[in-house]
Order: structure tokens, then sequence, then C-alpha cells
């Protein structure tokens, strides 16, 4: 080689490549070539690389993808990383990522300045979602602080009071695109300590104005304590609200400050409330004749852990639009907690009369022996209402409550419109006559129903209501309303097959035979499908059986038609 150039120099990258190839098979490496002839040659032997590299990339299905198409992938990546990991696939794909804004959108402020700062380039000027961890250094929240007009959604995660009280002192600018906010708290607080006094002494100075006042457009709001430490909700004003949840498990919360805010969002349509308590004596302060009335709400579901006023609060409280309700409330058993279960009949009334617009359709009344209860009323267009409690194997003894059960049923003023009743109750064994004739009397009161569904229930409390049950002493079996469908539902069936055929020839006998019965167990028996075949009307019964799996130790089995 020469001392002064190379082969090849100054030609396209190609030709370059095809006459350094030709002279290194003839000639030895020359050490007479400067540092800077060497630098050159890798330097335009790269290029020349790099483009036969591209042009082979060219004939790759994954490159001949319309720029339009292209441009359009990063708005189908859901996942974060995915978007990061898609830009990395080519040259091509990345230099057309980079223009994507939205892309480089989601914020982490936990990993770093360089990391922010490439982001904020990136993102330009499209919306923004930062996620705040707790610990983050001012001098990166600080970087924001020219950017709030760009917030879409704001994640504060693991924070205090405090903590989120210096993110808006450093952001103080307006929020005008801000639609989602979720802030959770714990109790470890990871900033430090030179600033815990305050906090470690149980004081906390509350804000000198509502926290996000400057968030006037905000539509979601989700507040989550998991420590003792759960703001006041007074903290918080947002008239656009659309959706709010607020889960503040270990605290009680005060009812008037709920409904405060309550009041103040008439746009809600959403509200999802969890928490231990309502503190009594300050609920007892709400006038009676106080009700908020939220026109919009079509989901309201409040839930207490052990709290007694639950139906005195939801009283307090009108959603004449909502399709679904719940009220819930869960603890340990005790002759308090049965005395609290179930509303008053004035609650009840001001609670049916300010939750319904629509009649009814469904009710459900579940007995739980498990720590947790629930009562819900729900209905995907329709009204339906859970009356629940929780239930100890001496319960029974204290407080029969199926009285109340079917006392509050039978009040609700659009009973004769039900058409599906379920029921559980924990496979008690213990129906008193007392509990056996409230039974008797809810069933008689409602109207044709289209599904009686009993599931996890002691089977002989129910099914001797209707085989065995004579009218006032008489010796004729009472007619009670027809049943369309009979659904058990992992009751051991099995144990009581013969009265389940009593049933079903009592019903044909009365000339309101069963259209269909369905099992649901972990076991078939083929012994009561032929012999329930004699008491079914045949135009609707099909030898049909379906398997599926709820979860991986439950088989449900069901007779269609």
């Amino acid at each position: 080689m020469s001392s002064q150039t190379y082969p090849g120099k100054g030609l396209p990258p190609l030709q370059l490549v095809f006459a350094l190839n030709e002279e290194l098979k003839h000639t030895a490496f020359s050490p007479s070539l400067t540092a800077d002839q060497l630098a050159q040659l890798r330097q335009d032997t790269l290029l020349a690389l790099s483009t036969i590299c591209d042009w082979g990339n060219s004939f790759a299905g994954i490159s001949r993808i319309p720029s339009d198409v292209l441009a359009l992938i990063p708005t189908h990546l859901s996942s974060h990383k995915d978007r990061l990991r898609a830009s990395f696939v080519c040259r091509r794909w990345r230099e057309t990522f980079l223009q994507c804004a939205e892309l480089w959108s989601e914020l982490f402020l936990s990993k770093g300045e360089a990391y922010l700062k490439t982001f904020l380039d990136r993102a330009k000027g499209s919306a923004l979602d930062v996620i705040v961890d707790a610990g983050v250094p001012a001098s990166i929240i600080g970087l924001l602080s020219s950017h709030t007009k760009q917030f879409r959604s704001l994640r504060f995660t693991r924070h205090k009071s405090r903590d989120i009280q210096r993110f808006l002192r450093v952001n103080s600018g307006p929020l005008p695109l801000l639609r989602t906010l979720e802030i959770t708290t714990t109790e470890r607080n990871s900033l430090g300590t030179e600033e815990d006094g305050e906090e470690a002494s149980g004081v906390i100075t509350p804000p000198p104005a509502p926290l996000f006042n400057n968030a006037t457009n905000l539509k979601v709001f989700s507040f989550h304590s998991d420590s003792g430490w759960s703001p006041s909700l007074g903290y918080f004003t947002f008239p656009h609200l659309t959706s709010l949840w607020l889960s503040a498990k270990p605290r009680k919360i005060c009812g008037s400050q709920l409904l405060d805010l309550l009041e103040a969002s008439p746009m809600l349509r959403t509200v999802r409330i969890e928490a231990m308590d309502f503190v009594v004596s300050d609920l007892r302060r709400v006038p009676k004749e106080r009700v908020v009335v939220l026109h919009h709400v079509d989901s309201f579901d409040l839930s207490l852990i052990g709290g007694e006023p639950i139906y005195q609060f939801a009283a307090h409280i009108s959603c004449p639009s909502a399709s679904y309700t719940s009220l819930g409330r869960t603890g340990h058993h005790r002759k308090t907690f049965l005395k609290y279960a179930l509303p008053t009949p004035d609650e009840w009334h001001a609670i049916v009369h300010q939750f319904t617009r629509n009649p009814a359709e469904e009710v459900a009344f579940e007995l739980l022996r498990d720590p947790y209860a629930t009562s819900n009323t729900d209905d995907d267009g329709r009204e339906e209402y859970h009356s629940p409690y929780y239930s100890t194997y001496s319960a029974w003894e204290e407080h029969d409550v199926y009285p109340e059960v079917a006392r509050i049923v039978m009040d609700h003023p659009h009973v004769s419109n039900i058409s599906r009743l379920r029921i559980c109750d924990g496979f008690s064994t213990a129906c008193s006559p007392a509990a056996a004739r409230s039974l008797r009397q809810l069933f008689k009161s409602l109207g044709p129903l289209d599904e009686l569904t009993l599931h996890r229930c002691y089977l002989p409390s129910y099914l001797d209501l209707f085989s065995d049950f004579c009218e006032d002493g008489e010796k004729k079996r009472a007619i009670f309303t027809p049943i369309k469908q009979l659904t058990i539902s992992h009751c051991e069936y099995h144990k009581h097959l013969t009265r389940i055929e009593n049933l079903a020839e009592s019903q044909h006998a009365l000339g309101i035979p069963f259209e269909r019965i369905i099992f649901r167990d972990a076991t078939r028996s083929k012994e009561i499908e032929q012999k329930l075949r004699t008491w079914m009307d045949s135009g609707t019964w099909v030898d049909s059986v379906e398997y599926w799996y709820s979860n991986p130790k439950e088989m449900e089995i069901s007779i269609i038609d």
C-alpha cells in the first residue's frame, strides 16, 4: 500500500470495500500508514459496512412497513417497556419513533435527571403522565415546573402529606389538562428524617388552601391509604370530578367531610369508598334532613370494616340514576354487629327511595361464615338489593336474622317486580320456626320467579318450605309462585336427592313445573337426571351438560335446555 493513500480512497462505499478486498489479497499490511490515515480508513470502512447493512435491511419484511403505518405502532403498544424496545428494532424505526412525542410522555421521576430531561425533550408539547415515587429529590421535581400545563395525569406512590405539599410548592403552576390524580400513602416515609418531627408527633399542619385547587378540570381522583394517616377530605375540591375512589381502610373518616366532597362534585358518575368506619360523633351532627343528590351517579359502592352507621350515612345520599349500588360491611360476630347489620325500617325506606329509580328485578341475601361479608346492589340495567350480615356458628342462638331479612325484602316498594331470588346461608343447619315462617311469607309475597338460586345452602331448610308446607293447618299444600328455573349451586345436593325429586313432583302436580333445573357442583348424578325428567316440561328439558372451570378446584355442571 502507498504511504499516502489506500486502495479505493474516494470511491463509493461498495466499490471501496471491493477495492480493499482485492488489495489485501495480494499485499501485506504496510506499517508505513500514519495514524490519521488509519483513522480515515476505519471511518470510511465503517461507513461502507453500515451502508451495506442498510441495503440488506431494506430487503427485510420489517423494513417494508409503510411510514404512515409505522408511525401508528407506538399508539398500539400499551406497555412503556414495549414502546421503548420497539424504538431499537432498527434505525428507521428509531428515527420514526423519536418523532412520536406520545411515546415519551410517560415520566417516571425515580429514573433520574438525565432520563427526565431526555424524555421531556422528546415529548415536546404533548400531554404528560407523571409518576412520582417518594424520595425523589427536589432538583428533579423542579425540572417539571415549566411543564405543569402539560400534565394529563399525576400518580403519587408511597407518599405522605408533606411530600405532596412539597411537590405542589415546586410545581405551583396551573394544571388545565390534568384529568387523573392518584395518591397512595404508606406508613414508611423514604424522604429522610430531617423534617419528620411534625409528623412523628402526630400533628399534620393542614395546607393553606385545598390541594390541587389549580386542577380545575380533574375527572378521576383516587386516594388510597394503607397507613394510619389520611388527609382531611376538605383538602380536595374538584367541581368537574366524574370518578371518585377513596380507600382509607385503617382509619375512620368524617361523614360530614365526605358529604361536602360529594356535594362539591355534582358531575360524579362513579363513587367507591372503602374505610374502617365513620366518626360516629361527627355523623350524628349531620342534620337528618340533609340529603346530597348525585344526579349523574351510575355506580355507588360504600364498604366499611365493622362500621355501624353505614346505613345512617347512606340515608344522606340520593342516587336516583344509579344502576349499581353496594352497601357492605364486614367484621367479627358480636351482638352489636348483628344489631347494626341490617338497616332500620326508616333507613331502609330512605335508602330504597333515594337509590331506586326503576323497579327491582332481583333480590339476594347472603349469610356468610367467613371473615368477609358483602352486600351489593347490582344489575346490568336492573336494580338488585343484597341484605347481608356476618354470622358465626352460634349466631342463630343469639339473633335470628331471617325475619329481618325477609322484612327488608318485603318492604321494598317494587317487591312484586322481583323475578330472581338468590340465597346463600353458609350451610346453616338451624332454621328456626320463626325463620321458616318468615321465608314462607317472603316466597308467597313474590310474583312469578324466573330463577331461584340456592348457593351453599342447607337444602332441607328451603326445599321443605315448598313440598311440606300446609296452609293454616289445612291438609292441602300451599301454592307458591311459579318458578321457571331452580339453580342449586354447591349445596351437596347428592345428599338430598329425594327432597329435590319430591319438590319437582310437587311443582308438577300443582301445574307449575320447573322449566329448568341447573346443578352446579363438582360431581354429576345420572340418577337425579333420570328421575327429574319425569317431572320436567319435556319441551324445554334437554340432556345437555356443559363443563367449565371457575377456578382450578371447582367444576360446574349445568343441565340446561
